[in-house]
């Protein structure tokens, strides 16, 4: 069984507010991710304690989400083994700009490749969502503070496969308020 997670847990340091609540089109960052993930299975978001979401979404506080992105996927993981999810599939709730297109070439890698960990590349740099199937869970255990995929594909490239995409959105997170200007200038003309 496939799992889906969208992780919503970040501190918004950059953007001086809450980002994830800031709107595009009259719907917040976190809901147009949600909309999105849905489209694929039912997401579970990770949200930190004072992060409220839209009501029908199952969710997990992180009550150690100032320990950085590490902590969230380390909850995303054990809620999965207790679910018994074959693979999981991780959304970050700051990337609205990602295509269909790209979710599906990543699930369809997931068939047909031996590799463990699978993710977007565009032009060379690592994407989202990132897929990890069960066998790669433990390789987890040892992230701590902002670490996250990039330091197991760094340490274990034989269990992981990067994926070619021609999405700039895999790679475009809303960081700043100049990001989300960018972002609704994007998808007022989609």
């Amino acid at each position: 069984m496939s799992c889906i997670y969208v992780l919503a847990a970040g501190k918004s340091e950059r953007f001086g507010k809450e980002k994830l609540l800031q709107k595009i089109s009259g719907k917040t960052i976190l809901e147009i991710v949600l909309d999105f993930a849905s489209s694929f299975g039912d997401p579970v978001v990770i949200v930190k304690p004072s992060l409220k979401i839209p009501k029908g979404f199952r969710f997990i506080v992180n009550k150690d989400y100032r320990k950085g992105i590490s902590s969230s996927v380390k909850l995303a993981l054990k809620d999965a083994g207790r679910r018994n999810c074959s693979e999981i599939l991780i959304f970050l709730a700051d990337m609205p700009l990602l295509k269909e297109e790209t979710v599906l070439k990543i699930l369809n890698t997931s068939r047909s490749s031996s590799r463990w960990i699978i993710y977007p590349l565009y032009y060379g740099k690592k994407g989202f969502p990132t897929l990890v199937k069960k066998e790669a869970f433990e390789f987890f255990d040892d992230l701590s503070g902002d670490e996250g995929f990039k330091k197991v594909i760094r340490k274990h490239p034989e269990i992981c496969e990067g994926v070619p995409v021609n999405d700039p959105g895999c790679v475009f997170d809303i960081d700043t308020p100049e990001d989300l200007k960018r972002a609704a200038h994007i998808l007022s003309r989609s």
